[in-house]
């Protein structure tokens, strides 16, 4: 079964970010607090991509508010571009003339260091696309 197309009815949108933003608070409460049975309900592929998005907002200073600067698609474009790395897609200059950085910042690795990276990236615009978002109005 295809999700790809999924689009929740209008009126349970605001019910999905309930649950979404639950979810999130009680895996930051696990955390905290060292409960470490509900922390390992993330794969280690889970795991990796929120570590190397921790490692580039503390190692590499790519903090939110960095980020915020980046409302032109930037992020997503870097995550295409480590994505496609992946895998013997043609030329790579085909898909590297969308890299939004200097040819310094380009730094590919392995296989599934590629994805890693594409993934927080990912993550990171993600992030970015929620805090510039209107506040939802809360259900009454």
């Amino acid at each position: 079964m295809s999700h790809d197309n999924f689009q929740p009815p209008e009126g349970d949108r605001d019910e999905e970010c309930v649950r979404e933003d639950q979810w999130q608070q009680q895996l930051t409460d696990a955390y905290a607090e060292g409960r470490k049975d509900e922390r390992e309900e993330l794969t280690p592929a889970m795991r990796d991509v929120v570590t190397e998005r921790r490692r580039q907002v503390e190692e590499e200073d790519w903090s939110p508010s960095h980020d915020d600067e980046h409302g032109h698609g930037e992020l997503a474009k870097a995550a295409a571009c480590y994505a496609l790395h992946t895998e013997p897609v043609g030329n790579v200059g085909d898909y590297l003339r969308f890299w939004p950085w200097g040819g310094d910042s380009w730094k590919p690795k392995d296989r599934r260091r590629n994805l890693v990276r594409a993934g927080a990236l990912i993550l990171a615009e993600i992030e970015r696309l929620d805090r510039a978002a209107p506040a939802p109005t809360p259900i009454s």
